[in-house]
């Protein structure tokens, strides 16, 4: 391929990273199309781009948690994380908990993401406060592998009366097998 006039004299370019510095850089014509090529570097970029991308410090280097609130709640769980909501997460054994309100918001539907996560924590306090096992014939599971192996049973049907899924009362935990028992009673 025989190289052009233009070539051989060689554009200026300005780096595009902000750095301002000028080099020499030659056009290519191609099929599909040219433009600008500098045969050494990438990207119209010069090396001392990396040396300047690398020489900046971090923007929270040497802040403590005093300085800056996020730094403060990195890692934090529970009550103390950034997003934690105290209605999305009740104490669902406490005497004073409002059951019908909490189905009347998040039980309707429960197709909502709220409420399929509120449900999700109401399901595994049952489990926990059952100890993970089956009330009927006492099948334990292990809470970390085996859980999905246990159903939450609503003892007055939820079909029934709305107003009671959020009622620790009225659920207890059951084997597959003892819940379709259950169901199939109509107990």
């Amino acid at each position: 391929m025989a190289v052009s006039n233009a070539q051989k004299a060689r554009a200026v370019v300005t780096c595009k990273c902000g750095c301002n510095t000028v080099f020499s850089a030659f056009p290519v014509y191609k099929k599909g199309g040219g433009g600008l090529r500098v045969p050494e570097y990438k990207r119209g970029h010069h090396p001392s781009v990396r040396r300047t991308q690398f020489d900046k410090t971090p923007w929270n280097k040497g802040l403590t948690g005093a300085d800056v609130g996020g730094i403060a709640n990195q890692g934090a769980k529970g009550e103390n994380h950034w997003n934690f909501r105290s209605e999305l997460n009740p104490d669902f054994f406490a005497v004073d908990f409002d059951y019908v309100r909490y189905s009347n918001l998040y039980g309707k539907d429960t197709l909502r993401s709220k409420g399929n996560k509120l449900y999700a924590k109401f399901r595994r306090a049952i489990m926990d406060r059952d100890h993970y096992s089956c009330v009927d014939c006492g099948f334990v599971a292990d809470p970390f592998e085996e859980a999905d192996l246990l159903n939450v049973h609503h003892i007055e049907y939820v079909k029934h009366n709305a107003d009671r899924i959020f009622d620790p009362t009225n659920v207890v935990t059951l084997c597959y097998t003892c819940h379709r028992k259950r169901h199939k009673v109509g107990k």
